[in-house]
C-alpha cells in the first residue's frame, strides 16, 4: 500500500507545489488579515517578537491557530507532523517525554540533557521536554520555526523552536464545555476527556480566564497473558490567567498545574535485521516481545512500567509603551518532577528494573524593547536563565541476575546540577528601498554549569562508591542576517543566514568516572544558509512558500549506544561527532480549489550524515559516514479540507495522508552480525491516514475523528535494550476513533 499511495501522492504534491506554505486560521479578526470570500485567510505570527504576517517573515515557518487545532485533530504536540513533515515529536520509549526533531537534528532527552529545539509556552523557555504538557489545551496558536534561532530565541535553538501561545482572558463573558469519548479495537481500550473554559471581565480593567482539563485512556497495547497495558495515560491540566489593561500598558499573570501518568509495556522487536548486537545473553524465550505479526500484542510481560510527570509554573509579562518602543518584561518560574519505573531487562521474570527521577526548578527573565521609526525598526534585550536540578535513580538486578556478568546488585546514581545563563541580544532592520529590507542581529551568551555526580554500587559481597565534581563555562556570539525583496505586497524572496549554539555539558554514569574527555562534551555550533520564496497568487486562492537550506554543524552532539561486553552494560552518552552538513528543501502549499474545498500539501527533503568524526576519547569508534539520527530523507503530508454552510450551521472535514521514509534512531557503534553493518535501530517507512469531520451550529459543535485509519503498524522510536540485543519499541497508536461535543456560552 505504501508504494502505490506514495507514488500517486508524490506526483500530486509536487504538481501543486509551484509556490508553497501552509497556514491555518481560526477566523479571529484581531489576528488575521481580512480577505474576500473564496480566498485564503492569512496568519499573523510573532516569530520575530512582533506581530506580522507569516508571509512576511524571512524564514521557514509554519503556524496553526485556535480552531484549526481541532479541525485537523491535533490532539497532542506529538502529532505536529500531521501538518509539518519536517518536524518529528514522538515518544522516545524511555518515559521521559517526547524527542523533538527538526530537519534531522535531535537529541534523546535523558534527564538533564538539553535538546537542540527550544520549547516555549507563552514566551517562556522550558529546558525539559518531559515536563511540557503535550496536549494543547485552550491554545491560541502553535508556531514552528525551522533552522537556527539563536539571535532572538537564544540557547538550545540550533535546529529551531516550537512556540505555544495560550488564549488570553477576554473583555466579554464567554466560555465552553467539551466532552470526548473514543477508543481503539484493543479489548477494553477506551478514552475520554472533559474540558471547561470560562473567561470574562472581573472589573473595568481586569479580566480572568480559567481552564480545567482531564483525560484518560485505557491503553491500545495489550499483553494478553498478564493483562498489562501500554499506550494509556491520565492527564490533568489546571490553568488560571489574569490580564490587566491600563493606559499604555498590559500585565498578564498566569499559573498552571499539569500532571501526566503514562504507564507502559515495553516490548522487543525480534527477527532478522532487528538485532543490534551479537547473540542475546538470555534465551530468546525469556523475553517480552512485540506481537508477531501484531505489534500491539506484547506477550509474556511481568512488569507494568510507569512514567509520571508533574509541574507547576507561574508566568508574569508586562508590556508598556514608551517613546523608544514597547518594553516587555517576561518572567517565568517552573517546578517540575518526573518519575519513571522501567523494566530494563524486558524479561518475563525479575532480572533488572530501574527507577529514575528528575526534579528541577527553572527561572527565567527577559527584558526587551521593540520599536520602529520611519525606515528603521529595532529589537534589543537582556536575558537570564537558571536551572537547578537533581537527576538520578537506582537500578536493581533481581534473583535471575545470573544472566548478567555483574550478578545480583543494586546501583544508586544522583546528579546535582546548577546552570546559570546570561545573554544580550539585538536586531536592527532597515528598509533600503521601498521593497528591499535588510535585517542584522546577534546574541552573546554565557553559560556556567556545575555538577556533582554520585554513584553507589552494592552487590552480595561488595560495596563501592565514587563522587565527581565538574564545572564548565561556555560562551558564544551568534549573528544572523536576512535580505528580503517584495515583488508585490503579497509575494517576496529572501536570503538569510542564522547561527546557533548549544552549551557543553557532562555525561552521567560510568563515563563520569573519567577525568578526561569521556566525562564531558563540548558546545555544538551551527551555521545555516537559506533562500526562499513566499507569496499569494491567483487572487489569494493559492499561498505558499519554498525554501532551500544548507546547515553546517561543528562538534555536532549525538547520542550513542554502546555495549561494554565485559560488564554487559549499555552506555548511552552524548558525543561530539565532529562535522556534519545537512541540505534540504521544504515546500508547502494551500490551494482553494473551489469555495468549500481546499487542498494542502507539505514536503520535506533532507540529506546529511556525519562527514568527519574527530574523537575526543582515544580509541573511540569512528562514526564517519553514519546517518544522522531521526532524519528522514523524504516526508510529506497531503490534506483535503471541506468547509461549507449547510442548513443552520457549518460542515467541516479534513482527510489527510502522511508519509515518512526510513530513518535511524541512534548512532550505534555495535555491529549487526546478520549484516556485518552498524546496527542503527532503523524505523522502516510508514504512512498514516487521518480523518476529522464535524458540524457546528448556534453555540454547539460536534465532530468525529479517526486516527491511523488503515491501522498501520510502525515503531516511531527505538532504543537499545540493557539485557537483550534487540531494540526496545513502543509501537504506534493503532486505529483510534472518537467523538467530541462542545457547547459555548
Amino acid at each position: 500500500m505504501i508504494f502505490n499511495t506514495r507514488l500517486f501522492l508524490t506526483g500530486l504534491t509536487l504538481g501543486t507545489l509551484s509556490a508553497t506554505a501552509w497556514s491555518a486560521t481560526d477566523g479571529n479578526p484581531d489576528e488575521l488579515a481580512q480577505v474576500d470570500a473564496g480566498t485564503l485567510e492569512q496568519v499573523v505570527v510573532t516569530a520575530r517578537k512582533r506581530e506580522e504576517r507569516l508571509l512576511d517573515v524571512p524564514l521557514s515557518l509554519s503556524a496553526v491557530q485556535g480552531r484549526q487545532l481541532e479541525d485537523v485533530g491535533l490532539k497532542s504536540i506529538d502529532r505536529i507532523s500531521v501538518l509539518d513533515p519536517s518536524v518529528m515529536y514522538d515518544a522516545n520509549g524511555t518515559g521521559q517525554g517526547g524527542t523533538p526533531s527538526i530537519r534531522g537534528s535531535s537529541t534523546r532527552s535523558t534527564g538533564q540533557t538539553e535538546t537542540p529545539i527550544g520549547l516555549f509556552q507563552d514566551g517562556i523557555y522550558d529546558s525539559r521536554p518531559a515536563s511540557i504538557n503535550r496536549q494543547p489545551i485552550d491554545v491560541a496558536r502553535v508556531e514552528v520555526l525551522k533552522g537556527p534561532q539563536g539571535t532572538l530565541f537564544g540557547r538550545n535553538t540550533i535546529a529551531g523552536a516550537i512556540s505555544i501561545t495560550t488564549n488570553d482572558p477576554t473583555e466579554i463573558f464567554e466560555g465552553n464545555v467539551q466532552a470526548e469519548y473514543g477508543g481503539s479495537s484493543t479489548n477494553g481500550d477506551t478514552l475520554w476527556a472533559a474540558t471547561g473554559v470560562i473567561s470574562g471581565p472581573l472589573t473595568d480593567n481586569l479580566s480572568g480566564r480559567i481552564v480545567v482539563h482531564n483525560a484518560e485512556r485505557e491503553g491500545y497495547l495489550e499483553d494478553p497473558v498478564s493483562g498489562f497495558r501500554g499506550g494509556l495515560y491520565q492527564v490533568e491540566v489546571y490553568r488560571a490567567k489574569l490580564m490587566w489593561r491600563g493606559e499604555g500598558f498590559t500585565v498578564k499573570l498566569s499559573g498552571e498545574h499539569s500532571f501526566e501518568d503514562r504507564p507502559r509495556v515495553d516490548c522487543l522487536l525480534y527477527g532478522d535485521g532487528k538485532r543490534w548486537t551479537s547473540n542475546p545473553t538470555m534465551p530468546v524465550s525469556a523475553f517480552t516481545y512485540c506481537g508477531q505479526p501484531n505489534l500491539w500484542e506484547a506477550v509474556r510481560s511481568d512488569f507494568q512500567a510507569s512514567s509520571k510527570v508533574g509541574s507547576d509554573s507561574v508566568n508574569l509579562s508586562v508590556d508598556f509603551d514608551t517613546p523608544i518602543g514597547t518594553i516587555t518584561s517576561l518572567s517565568g518560574f517552573k517546578s517540575g518532577d518526573w518519575q519513571s519505573h522501567l523494566n530494563t531487562d524486558q524479561a518475563q521474570y525479575e532480572a533488572a528494573t530501574s527507577n529514575s527521577s528528575d526534579n528541577h526548578q527553572l527561572f527565567s527573565e527577559e527584558l526587551r524593547v521593540v520599536g520602529e521609526s520611519g525606515r528603521w525598526s529595532w529589537l534589543g534585550g537582556l536575558y537570564y536563565f537558571q536551572d537547578e536540578s537533581k537527576n538520578g535513580g537506582n537500578s536493581i538486578t533481581g534473583p535471575y541476575a545470573s544472566a548478567y556478568a555483574t550478578g545480583q546488585r543494586e546501583s544508586i546514581d544522583n546528579n546535582y546540577q546548577r546552570l546559570q545563563s546570561y545573554a544580550v541580544f539585538g536586531q536592527v532592520s532597515l528598509d533600503i528601498l521601498q521593497n528591499l529590507t535588510l535585517a542584522v542581529g546577534g546574541r552573546y551568551s554565557n553559560d556556567d554549569k556545575q555538577s556533582r555526580y554520585e554513584s553507589f554500587n552494592y552487590t552480595v559481597s561488595t560495596t563501592s562508591s565514587f563522587s565527581v565534581l565538574r564545572e564548565g563555562t561556555w560562551e558564544s556570539f551568534d549573528p544572523s542576517a536576512s535580505l528580503t525583496y517584495h515583488f508585490t505586497p503579497d509575494s517576496m524572496v529572501y536570503v538569510s543566514y542564522g547561527s546557533g549554539y548549544r552549551a557543553g555539558g557532562f555525561n552521567d554514569g560510568a563515563t563520569a568516572v573519567a577525568s578526561g574527555p569521556a566525562g564531558y562534551y563540548e558546545p555544538e555550533q551551527v551555521d545555516s544558509y537559506e533562500v526562499g520564496v513566499k507569496g499569494r497568487f491567483f487572487d489569494g486562492r493559492l499561498q505558499g512558500s519554498l525554501a532551500a537550506f544548507l546547515t553546517d554543524y561543528t562538534d555536532l552532539l549525538i547520542n550513542t549506544s554502546t555495549r561494554d561486553e565485559a560488564t554487559n552494560t549499555i552506555f548511552t552518552t552524548q558525543v561530539n561527532a565532529g562535522e556534519s552538513q545537512v541540505t534540504g528543501i521544504e515546500m508547502s502549499a494551500e490551494y482553494r480549489i473551489i469555495d468549500p474545498i481546499t487542498l494542502t500539501a507539505a514536503v520535506a527533503i533532507n540529506e546529511g550524515e556525519i562527514d568527519k568524526f574527530t574523537p575526543k576519547v582515544p580509541g573511540s569508534a569512528d562514526y564517519t559516514g553514519f546517518p544522522l539520527p531521526r532524519m528522514s530523507p523524504l516526508s510529506y503530508v497531503v490534506g483535503l479540507e471541506y468547509n461549507s454552510s449547510i442548513g443552520l450551521g457549518n460542515f467541516f472535514g479534513r482527510l489527510s495522508y502522511r508519509y515518512r521514509d526510513t530513518y535511524t534512531n541512534t548512532v550505534n557503534a555495535n555491529i549487526d552480525p546478520s549484516t556485518g553493518e552498524p546496527a542503527n535501530l532503523w524505523t522502516p517507512a510508514y504512512d498514516v491516514w487521518d480523518l476529522n469531520i464535524g458540524y457546528s451550529w448556534s453555540t454547539w459543535r460536534i465532530n468525529a475523528y479517526g486516527r491511523n485509519l488503515a491501522n498501520e503498524q510502525y515503531t516511531p522510536s527505538l532504543i537499545a535494550s540493557l539485557a537483550n540485543r534487540f531494540p526496545v519499541a513502543m509501537p504506534s497508536e493503532r486505529r483510534t476513533v472518537g467523538v467530541q461535543v462542545r457547547v459555548s456560552f
